[in-house]
């Protein structure tokens, strides 16, 4: 069940395997599809929701075993995409997610995008700390406490007052 009354749900039969989007409604909408084949593996290739936010769903999808995943933004009122990311800086230990994502807009740009009112900022950054071959995989331990969020990456820590950047 989603916070505005809309349901989200897989469903298959022999040959395919897809999720729906049932909006208040009553209207179905298919978001993702995945092959039978590879059900074992819905959870990596398929839309795998990620963060529901006010107006929108973000959805990791397209995850190889050890590389970066996709995220996929979707409005929620109508199914619609309304953005594709490629991998997100985030925790990948804790399920601590926020009403902001991270992303490398570009090797020494790092962004702060508001997902329910759509402004980014962007915060430069030391790219000589960036030494994962997955780049976002160099930040770790995001922790946000009273407003500042404080990221692990190389051997330095980035602290972000959010109350810098309005939302």
């Amino acid at each position: 069940m989603l916070k505005n009354g809309g349901k989200l749900y897989w469903q298959f039969n022999c040959k395919k395997i897809w999720l729906t989007l049932e909006l208040i409604s009553g209207r179905k909408i298919t978001l993702d599809t995945v092959p039978i084949e590879f059900y074992a593996y819905t959870y990596r290739l398929g839309y795998d929701l990620f963060k529901e936010f006010s107006r929108s769903l973000l959805f990791r999808s397209g995850c190889p075993a050890n590389g970066p995943c996709n995220f996929v933004l979707i409005d929620k009122s109508n199914g619609k995409k309304i953005t594709e990311f490629g991998e997100l800086v985030y925790s990948h230990t804790t399920d601590s997610i926020y009403g902001f994502i991270l992303y490398l807009s570009s090797n020494i740009v790092l962004t702060l995008h508001y997902i329910d009112t759509g402004k980014k900022y962007r915060i430069k950054i030391d790219s000589t700390q960036i030494n994962a071959l997955v780049p976002e995989y160099s930040f770790s331990n995001p922790i946000l406490n009273n407003n500042i969020l404080t990221l692990d990456y190389g051997n330095k820590k980035l602290t972000i007052d959010l109350t810098k950047y309005s939302r």
